[in-house]
């Protein structure tokens, strides 16, 4: 699976808030997955949870003006603190112990 930076941090503390029943549905799925031990490539931008988001724009966050701007920055910060970066290969349980 694939995870943008913030992701790594704010999906262990999802609870099953979103945009609609559909988006609520796909990110318990991408919990399952990471929690069964699936390998998660790191990358910047869109992720294989924003596919389900309705505010995705090709690869862009259009949910308000200068979103992208702040979700990237958001991911950055989320790289510095877990030390790892595009293209890194990590596991869940590794990323529970630093978050």
């Amino acid at each position: 699976m694939k995870l943008r930076g913030h992701h790594l941090i704010c999906l262990h503390y999802y609870r099953g808030e979103g945009y609609s029943n559909a988006y609520v549905e796909h990110l318990w799925k991408m919990v399952k997955k990471a929690e069964g031990g699936e390998i998660i490539e790191v990358i910047a931008g869109a992720d294989d949870i924003c596919k389900a988001c309705p505010y995705l724009k090709g690869d862009i966050c259009a949910h308000k003006e200068g979103s992208d701007q702040e979700i990237r920055e958001l991911d950055r910060k989320a790289f510095d603190f877990l030390s790892v970066h595009p293209g890194s290969r990590v596991l869940w349980s590794d990323l529970q112990k630093k978050v």
